[in-house]
């Protein structure tokens, strides 16, 4: 997702991507309920305005570990090995909320190589 979108996915949008169907539907209650939790307290911060007028930046992974629980036996419910590249996040406080993860492009490109080597070698 991070080659195609040009940037690294936000959490609800793997959870998306990973847990419905090719029509779009998910694949569990559970699943489809985080998706909507998360969606919709996104949706309500993102109408808050702060003193001056403006639109508040909105923490989206804050929102989803929050919603799904955080970090639970080194998982992250709904990101399955995409874990690992989000693993700081359950980590962080509310006032350094941004991840703190600035070479997931180069570690997902390596990942994309090293599984093309993987695929190469098995053909």
């Amino acid at each position: 997702m991070a080659i195609v979108l040009g940037l690294p996915p936000h959490l609800h949008e793997l959870l998306k991507k990973t847990h419905t169907k090719g029509n779009d539907e998910f694949v569990d209650l559970k699943s489809k309920n985080k998706y909507d939790a998360v969606m919709s307290k996104i949706t309500s911060a993102s109408q808050l305005v702060d003193e001056s007028g403006q639109s508040r930046t909105i923490d989206f992974s804050m929102i989803y570990m929050d919603e799904v629980g955080g970090v639970k036996k080194a998982c992250i419910y709904g990101l399955g090995s995409q874990a690992t590249f989000y693993e700081n996040i359950g980590s962080l406080s509310a006032s350094t909320a941004q991840p703190q993860d600035c070479d997931f492009d180069a570690r997902v490109k390596e990942y994309v190589k090293e599984m093309k080597e993987e695929m190469k070698e098995d053909m």
